[in-house]
């Protein structure tokens, strides 16, 4: 059972000291320090907020360049596309020209020799022709 008499005051009073000097070297102290820690993980927050808001501009500045060369890569490549089937079109032409050319001309020399040929065959048909008639007639004429 519980007596109530001059200890009490004194646990009381113990109590109380107690009660100050921890306040004074114990929660004063540890209360600064979960402060401090609160201020730290907020600062930190903040700066990884900042950070991350950083990022995302670039990010984001990263997404428009990249769309940007996208656009200027498929243009040029749209551009480079013409100019080579234009170089390929006169290329083409030239070749073209080239055959016709030489087509033209072989069709010219072979009329050329074609010529020659029937000029030199006319001069030998008659020695040829009056050979032939002599072998069948058995006689010259």
């Amino acid at each position: 059972m519980i007596d109530i008499d001059y200890t009490l005051l004194v646990q009381m009073v113990n109590f109380l000291a107690i009660m100050v000097v921890l306040h004074f070297f114990l929660y004063r102290p540890m209360k600064k320090l979960f402060e401090e820690r609160e201020r730290r993980i907020n600062t930190a927050l903040a700066e990884a907020e900042s950070i991350k808001k950083q990022a995302n501009g670039l990010l984001t500045d990263y997404d428009e360049a990249l769309k940007h060369a996208k656009v200027e890569a498929h243009n040029m490549f749209a551009l480079l596309s013409l100019e080579g089937s234009q170089e390929q079109k006169m290329a083409e032409e030239g070749a073209r020209a080239k055959a016709s050319a030489a087509m033209d001309s072989a069709v010219a020399q072979i009329g050329t020799e074609s010529a020659k040929a029937r000029e030199i065959l006319r001069g030998e048909v008659n020695a040829i022709s009056g050979g032939i008639v002599a072998k069948l007639l058995g006689r010259s004429i």
